[in-house]
């Protein structure tokens, strides 16, 4: 059986404090993640997006980010939006998911993202 080597820098520790931060476990009846967490949430992801993933691990940030997004007031994805758009390895799947959400949240990633850059 092959087994999985994660990457130097595990990602784990940080999903499960984003996990916390977030409110997730709190989101689970429906509401909406609190404010408060906001500003630990956007360091989060960018602490993520520095790290250099394997495609397993990307899968992962990408289901718990997205989960994230899902719970997130509009001006938290409009500032997650504008951080995975500077991040050249934010996994593929996420960004799609973000260029997908309404214009305002969409518009950094599709913008600035080089994963969207116009080769010629």
């Amino acid at each position: 059986m092959a087994t999985t080597q994660l990457s130097s820098h595990s990602p784990l520790p940080v999903l499960a404090q984003l996990y916390n931060e977030s409110g997730l476990k709190d989101a689970s009846a429906g509401g909406l993640m609190p404010s408060q967490a906001h500003e630990g949430v956007v360091d989060l992801v960018e602490e993520l997006m520095t790290m250099e993933l394997s495609l397993r691990e990307g899968e992962l940030v990408a289901d718990v980010l997205i989960c994230v997004l899902r719970q997130a007031e509009k001006d938290l994805c409009i500032s997650l939006s504008e951080k995975l758009a500077r991040a050249e390895n934010a996994p593929l799947r996420l960004l799609m998911y973000v260029a997908n959400e309404a214009i305002d949240i969409a518009r950094p990633v599709l913008r600035n993202s080089p994963v969207f850059a116009l080769r010629i």
